[in-house]
């Protein structure tokens, strides 16, 4: 029992120490593929906390269908804006909500859908954690690390049928 508080106290500090404005360097690999290879982008994002109580949250659990007597421990809205820069394409937006219950993560959209999608996680210390999704025949595993209170990296592998299709790396620096 005392393990799982534990758990709890972690992931709520770490959400807190993740929220803020980041300013977000982003590379796309892909791989095994001619086209467009790597993209680069910039993103402004805004991370916001949600305590578990929040009304943002109650659409999050209608959507995944989860008993709302039952809250979520947190969670957080992200919103985002960011232009490619290495490529002509329609600028990056949007926002997602996510709740944290137990070991996964309720997210109102992934990372390539509008659908909702849940996501295992882990942490394995303070400063990182680790999600595991799928959807789509396609699996995305997600490493998100703060480096102190300034920055923190991403990265994300995406793979479809054991093979790996693209690697996404980010360094995020607070502003």
């Amino acid at each position: 029992m005392k393990k799982v508080a534990i758990a709890k106290a972690a992931v709520e500090t770490f959400l807190l120490e993740s929220a803020g404005n980041w300013r977000s360097q982003r590379r796309y690999y892909t791989l095994n593929s001619n086209k467009d290879p790597m993209l680069e982008a910039t993103t402004e994002i805004e991370v916001l906390f949600l305590t578990g109580d929040r009304p943002e949250l109650s659409p999050l659990a209608e959507l995944h269908q989860l008993d709302s007597a039952k809250p979520f421990l947190c969670g957080a809205k992200v919103r985002w804006t960011g232009v490619y820069t290495n490529i002509i394409r329609k600028p990056l937006e949007g926002e997602t909500i996510f709740g944290i219950r137990g070991d996964l993560m309720y997210r109102d959209r992934g990372f390539s859908t509008s659908q909702p999608v849940t996501a295992k996680f882990e942490l394995p210390n303070p400063q990182v954690m680790r999600l595991f999704t799928s959807y789509d025949g396609a699996n995305f595993e997600e490493e998100i690390r703060l480096v102190g209170h300034k920055h923190r990296t991403r990265q994300t592998i995406i793979s479809k049928a054991g093979r790996g299709v693209m690697v996404g790396q980010y360094l995020e620096t607070r502003h």
